[in-house]
């Protein structure tokens, strides 16, 4: 089984368990930018000064477009990684 995510990236799969397989690297995009938004946020409680530093500000502004990849690849449109999880939830078709 072929999996194309996006048209950049492409995997295949043999045929057991191949939709819990997709279902693992469909969610594993999403999950790595919200891991690496949530890390960059904590960056700026680190600027011992009271003042926004350029580094915190560009730390937050990344941390804030990370998560938001993550959460709006999650919407399930066509090619998404929502759409591939949307159907690993619904039941198989047989």
């Amino acid at each position: 089984m072929r999996g194309d995510l996006g048209g950049y990236v492409s995997y295949t799969l043999d045929r057991i368990e191949a939709r819990r397989r997709h279902a693992i690297v469909a969610v594993a995009g999403p999950l790595a930018n919200i891991a690496t938004g949530m890390a960059a946020a904590g960056i700026p409680s680190l600027d011992k000064s009271r003042d926004l530093s350029a580094a915190s500000a560009v730390a937050t502004a990344f941390a804030i477009l990370s998560v938001g990849m993550g959460l709006a690849n999650l919407i399930p449109f066509d090619g998404s990684d929502g759409t591939r999880l949307l159907r690993y939830f619904r039941p198989a078709r047989r």
